[in-house]
C-alpha cells in the first residue's frame, strides 16, 4: 500500500515538470561577438570618375581675336600745292608769281577782302598776278605744316566753337574770319584787318591786328624764332659798362640825330 502512494506521488511530480517543461521560454539575444572583419590584400576599384589628364608641353593655339594693330604717328599734312612755303633766304629758283604769306594777306585786305572775286597782287619777280580767298588765302588758316615745318593749322586754336576757341575767334571759314576776334566778350567782335569797326570797309592792313600778330612771330606759335615780351626788345648790349636792350639803342641814335661820328646817349655809344 505505502508503494502504491509513493509511485503515485511520484507520477504526480513528473507530470508537474513535464507541463512546466512544455512552456516556450523567451530566447536571449546572444552576446556581441568579437570577431573582426578578416584583413583582405584586395585593392580598392578604382574611381569612376574620369581623371584629369596630365599636362602636356603642347603649345597652346594662338588667341582667335585679331590684336589691335599698334598706333602710328600721323604725319602732317603738307601744304596744298598754291601755297607751298619758300625760303626766300635760299639761293634757289623761285617762281616769279611767288609771294610772303604776310603780303599775300595784305593784298588781298586792300583789294576789300573779297570773298569770290579775284584779286591782283605783286609776285617776287615784280610782275602782276591774281589770286581769290578760297583758292589762295583760306588755306594759309586752315593748312597744317605751311608756316613752318611742323606748324598746326590756324583752325586748331580759332575755330568755330567760340567758347573753346582762343580769342574767341573763328579762322574756319570767310564768315568767321570776318567777324573778328573776341566775339563774346567784346561783342559784335574786334576786327582783325584795322577797320574802325565790325562790318566797316575802311580796311588799314599796316595797323591791323592780324599783320601785327603775323610779323611779330607770335602767330603761329613756336615759330622757329618765338619772339615773347622778355626778348621782343632784342638782345641786351653791354656799352660802356650800362647795359641797355637793342631796340633802346637803336632809338637813342635815331632821337640824336642818327650821327655817324659823335658820340651819343648817356652811355657815350657811337654809331
Amino acid at each position: 500500500m505505502r508503494k502504491i502512494v509513493v509511485s503515485t506521488i511520484l507520477l504526480a511530480v513528473i507530470f508537474l515538470v513535464v507541463a512546466c517543461g512544455s512552456e516556450e521560454e523567451p530566447t536571449a539575444i546572444p552576446p556581441p561577438t568579437a570577431t573582426a572583419i578578416p584583413p583582405t590584400d584586395t585593392p580598392l576599384p578604382p574611381p569612376t570618375d574620369t581623371p584629369v589628364p596630365a599636362p602636356t608641353d603642347t603649345p597652346l593655339p594662338p588667341p582667335t581675336d585679331t590684336p589691335v594693330p599698334a598706333p602710328t604717328d600721323t604725319p602732317v599734312p603738307t601744304p596744298a600745292e598754291n601755297v607751298v612755303p619758300i625760303d626766300f633766304t635760299q639761293e634757289t629758283e623761285i617762281p616769279g608769281g611767288a609771294i610772303y604769306a604776310v603780303d599775300l594777306l595784305g593784298a588781298w585786305v586792300e583789294a576789300g577782302a573779297p570773298e569770290r572775286d579775284a584779286f591782283d597782287y605783286v609776285g617776287h619777280d615784280g610782275g602782276s598776278y591774281q589770286a581769290d580767298f578760297g583758292t589762295d588765302v583760306l588755306p594759309l588758316f586752315t593748312e597744317a605744316n605751311l608756316w613752318y615745318t611742323g606748324a598746326p593749322s590756324c583752325v586748331g586754336c580759332h575755330h568755330e566753337n567760340l567758347e573753346n576757341a582762343f580769342h574767341e575767334m573763328d579762322l574756319s571759314n570767310y564768315e568767321g574770319i570776318m567777324a573778328g576776334g573776341d566775339r563774346l566778350s567784346e561783342p559784335p567782335g574786334v576786327p582783325l584787318f584795322g577797320q574802325s569797326e565790325i562790318g566797316a570797309e575802311d580796311y588799314d592792313w599796316d595797323h591791323s591786328k592780324m599783320r601785327g600778330r603775323l610779323r611779330n612771330n607770335r602767330m603761329p606759335p613756336s615759330m622757329p624764332f618765338d619772339i615773347t615780351e622778355a626778348n621782343r626788345d632784342g638782345p641786351v648790349q653791354d656799352v660802356n659798362g650800362t647795359e641797355v636792350m637793342a631796340v633802346d639803342l637803336v632809338m637813342a641814335w635815331v632821337e640824336a640825330g642818327v650821327p655817324e661820328t659823335e658820340v651819343f646817349g648817356d652811355y657815350a655809344a657811337t654809331f
